[in-house]
């Protein structure tokens, strides 16, 4: 990948692919600067403020990361990555309530965006706010239907709520579109016995015990 950049130096593409890579391996002093040329070589490119703020998060800079997230939503308000990370600053500093008016920002200016609904009800599971969060639930699944990130969190969001049976069937609505999640096959084992329904219990072991076998101990 370097050498096609010492090659294509003014190949958006490839910077682009050299700042991931960076990201993956959480290489986050080296993805700083690299994050600054990127900028400076492309400035109308958002990506290179959105890494950057990454960078800045994920190095312990929240304030940095904010500015930057805050300069690229200025400059980009099209862009719901720049508003995505933006959140994730008031999150990373410990503000939950901010972090959601943030995520409620989003849902109203990019509602084709699953992630809003689904940072949001995680934000507010993280605040012990299941109630809220079940509504949020209620609005993201009638837009998303049969979405497994939304169905997930939504499952979590029951259980919270201690909701038991509309728990299990949504683990079960998520089995449905990936059979081999042992998560979601946990997850209906344990809340068809919260549930004191054994009996569906122990058809979802057997189930489980079917496709994927028991867990190693």
């Amino acid at each position: 990948m370097a050498e096609m950049l010492e090659r294509h130096p003014n190949e958006p593409v490839i910077w682009r692919e050299m700042a991931m890579v960076m990201q993956e391996d959480s290489k986050w002093k080296e993805l700083l600067g690299f994050s600054f040329k990127l900028r400076n070589l492309f400035p109308n490119l958002a990506f290179g403020y959105r890494i950057g703020a990454v960078a800045h998060l994920n190095d312990g800079d929240i304030g940095t990361a904010e500015e930057l997230a805050f300069r690229a939503i200025l400059r980009f308000p099209q862009n719901p990555d720049c508003y995505f990370t933006y959140a994730e600053c008031a999150e990373k500093r410990g503000e939950l309530k901010e972090a959601m008016a943030r995520r409620r920002t989003i849902i109203g200016l990019f509602p084709e965006s699953k992630w809003a609904s689904h940072g949001l009800m995680s934000t507010m599971l993280s605040l012990g706010e299941s109630g809220q969060a079940e509504s949020v639930y209620i609005a993201a699944i009638l837009r998303f239907a049969n979405d497994r990130d939304i169905l997930n969190i939504g499952a979590r969001v029951a259980e919270a709520n201690r909701d038991y049976i509309q728990a299990a069937t949504r683990w079960d609505a998520l089995l449905e579109l990936d059979s081999h999640n042992r998560a979601a096959h946990d997850g209906s084992i344990r809340n068809w016995t919260e549930a004191g329904r054994i009996d569906l219990a122990h058809k979802a072991i057997e189930h489980r015990d079917y496709l994927i076998g028991r867990r190693q101990s």
